[in-house]
């Protein structure tokens, strides 16, 4: 068992729990409030404190799910149907 509750996977390399654990859904909505938050406090920082006018975020285009069972990082589709 691991600190979470769940059963613990000794060979499962640690960025790939990590990556799990963020990704569970209960989590997602947290992520996408952290990352704008950090983005406009980083902007502010470097305009004076200010807000810029318009900013474009290029977001990673893969996804923030770990891959289905058995499947590795770079076989998973970037579009999903």
């Amino acid at each position: 068992m691991t600190s979470l509750g769940g059963p613990g996977l000794a060979s499962q390399p640690t960025p790939s729990r990590f990556t799990a654990m963020m990704a569970a859904t209960a989590n997602l909505k947290t992520l996408r409030e952290a990352i704008l938050d950090l983005a406009g406090r980083g902007f502010r920082a470097q305009n004076a404190g200010k807000r810029l006018a318009q900013v474009t975020l290029d977001v990673d285009s893969l996804p923030i799910m770990p891959p289905p069972k058995g499947c590795r990082w770079w076989t998973i589709p970037l579009l999903r149907a």
